[in-house]
């Protein structure tokens, strides 16, 4: 019985920790941010960030309601510390966003269970998306905003998964350091590099890729911070200069 209960505990664990590590999911909320109360939504909205950190969905609950329109789209946005009346009021090519696709049309009811699945583009730090946004183009017209809580690599493990995969695949050499510092990345993607000294003060930034040679001859001896950042990935590395 307790080799039993020890191997159920032991599989829960297991489990838990496997799909936590699988997505994570939050829950949009505060909805009703249009004037016109016909417009606004009501009902369970969730976005997910997937394995991997390389796509995001946003599903509607069968609850989901909110008026029709000829063109209702669903939108990702960063609300870059606006208000929910600041954002509403400002046009759609102003925000930043990644866009889902149609809630309602003329032909697609926008109420009920829907679901996107879209890759995040290229260089987008999904940690700064916090903002779900419906829009109607033909009205030209805001519908309404939702919010949730951002991702972070504290907060969603896909994050924290994404951020060790990147970490091995760049490396600086030699450290400690005394002339020319090697920056060699096998990672598809531009990479750009900070050189902090421990009071925060930026001795350098640059975009790499492949590898890079950094002369630090001009470096006094100490200890420095190297940031390296690739849309939501982010690492940073000390580093000793002889």
């Amino acid at each position: 019985m307790k080799t039993k209960l020890l191997f159920s505990v032991l599989f829960a664990i297991f489990f838990a920790s496997n799909s936590m590590s699988a997505q994570c999911v939050r829950q949009a909320s505060d909805f009703g941010n249009n004037t016109t109360p016909n417009y606004q939504v009501s009902g369970d909205v969730t976005v997910t960030l997937n394995t991997g950190g390389q796509t995001i969905s946003l599903d509607t609950g069968t609850d989901f309601m909110t008026a029709a329109g000829p063109d209702v789209n669903a939108y990702l946005i960063k609300s870059n510390g606006m208000t929910n009346a600041q954002i509403a009021g400002t046009p759609l090519v102003s925000l930043e966003n990644i866009h889902f696709g149609l809630i309602s049309s003329n032909t697609v009811s926008p109420n009920g269970a829907k679901s996107f699945t879209v890759a995040i583009p290229s260089g987008t730090n999904i940690e700064e998306y916090d903002t779900v946004f419906f829009y109607c183009f033909q009205f030209n017209h805001f519908w309404d905003l939702g919010k949730f809580t951002p991702f972070t690599p504290a907060n969603c493990t896909v994050l924290g998964i994404e951020d060790e995969v990147f970490e091995k695949q760049v490396t600086m050499y030699p450290n400690p350091v005394k002339d020319n510092l090697y920056v060699n990345t096998d990672f598809p993607e531009v990479i750009n590099i900070k050189i902090y000294t421990i009071l925060g003060e930026i001795l350098l930034e640059e975009k790499i890729t492949n590898t890079t040679i950094i002369n630090t001859r001009d470096f006094k001896h100490g200890i420095y911070l190297v940031e390296l950042t690739s849309g939501n990935k982010k690492i940073t590395k000390q580093l000793i200069k002889n």
